[in-house]
């Protein structure tokens, strides 16, 4: 209980050292995953070159249509389809720009690294997010961008290609249109966001995550499903005072 009160009275312990101090930076989601998913509506909600490409904006979603993923990485659009036969990830040069929904949030700058171990599951990152958080000065209780870097143990993530003859859609069809890949041993980055009341906006009901990886060499992207960890970093953004 004494652990309960000090938490949410923003002091450590200690009784110095203040925990929720600024505000988390704004995160904004343009489309729902609820209207392109359940409603079946996979037409453009945000396009991306019209964005402020700073680089300090990260984010993601689907193409519209369906027609890859999309990652927005310090400025920086990545574009990620899937070959004819689907057997693998193609990243695109040319940059078709429209999502069917899109999460971002323009970050001033990051935390210095937490070292973060024995990550087994997004739960165990969300987990682990939700701890930490209040530590570095952000409430939990609201949405936060954020970002890992380090040696992926094994992952297992997709990318959506819907195909013209597969219509209405709906969370069935949907399904049908993720195209997986698994990999081990792999450096990647990623950026994600945390929110414990976005189900059906930009998580999935039930996460508290949505997260994809990018490859800064091949510039291939996609989104996360499972993935394990023996040791990553993870960065928080700076609050906003």
């Amino acid at each position: 209980m004494l652990t309960h009160i000090l938490f949410w009275t923003g002091f450590s312990c200690f009784g110095i050292l203040p925990y929720i101090c600024g505000q988390n930076p704004l995160v904004v989601c343009e489309g729902s995953m609820q209207r392109t998913v359940k409603e079946g509506n996979m037409a453009s909600a945000c396009t991306l070159n019209q964005l402020p490409l700073s680089p300090n904006l990260y984010g993601l979603g689907p193409a519209d249509s369906l027609q890859g993923e999309f990652t927005l990485y310090g400025g920086k659009i990545y574009h990620t389809t899937v070959s004819t036969n689907h057997s693998k990830p193609v990243p695109m040069t040319k940059h078709h720009t429209m999502a069917a929904f899109f999460v971002h949030s323009e970050v001033a700058a990051w935390q210095k690294k937490r070292t973060v171990r024995s990550i087994r599951s997004l739960t165990d990152l969300a987990d682990s997010i939700a701890q930490w958080a209040p530590i570095h000065g952000l409430d939990p209780l609201q949405p936060i961008p954020f970002r890992v870097k380090g040696k992926v143990k094994q992952i297992r993530w997709h990318v959506l290609k819907k195909t013209p003859i597969q219509a209405p859609h709906n969370p069935e069809v949907h399904k049908t249109n993720k195209f997986f890949f698994e990999q081990a041993n792999r450096h990647l980055d990623f950026i994600g966001f945390f929110a414990v009341d976005k189900g059906g906006i930009y998580t999935h009901h039930g996460a508290r995550i949505h997260m994809h990886l990018v490859d800064l060499k091949t510039g291939i992207t996609g989104h996360v499903d499972e993935a394990y960890w023996e040791k990553m970093e993870l960065y928080f953004p700076v609050p906003v005072r």
